[in-house]
């Protein structure tokens, strides 16, 4: 349950720190197979893409009108957007690499 709720935080962070954190705390369990039954069994793997395929540059859902960026100028913004985009790829890869579950992730992403 625990596995699915980090997940759901990389689908609609409430801030960038907590896309941040998750994503951190994802890569950390992704050695262990529950990881892995968990993105191919439960929709991680598309929480996951979802998050990999946003714009970085376009609104997440910690964006308001009156604050796109979220805190911060744009540009830094931007770039730790990016950053949890490389995040969220390397995640996936590791995930698809897991043996027994791993094979249902590599054919969502592909």
């Amino acid at each position: 349950m625990v596995l699915c709720c980090l997940f759901w935080l990389v689908y609609r962070p409430t801030s960038l720190r907590v896309l941040q954190a998750s994503l951190r705390l994802l890569r950390v369990l992704s050695g262990q197979p529950q990881a892995a039954a968990v993105a191919s069994d439960q929709g991680g793997t598309l929480y996951l893409m979802c998050t990999l395929l946003r714009d970085p540059h376009g609104p997440w859902p910690w964006s308001t009108e009156t604050d796109p960026a979220g805190g911060g100028t744009a540009d830094e913004a931007a770039a730790a957007k990016i950053g949890a985009q490389a995040a969220a790829a390397a995640l996936l890869a590791r995930l698809a690499a897991a043996p027994g579950h791993g094979t249902p992730v590599a054919l969502v992403v592909q």
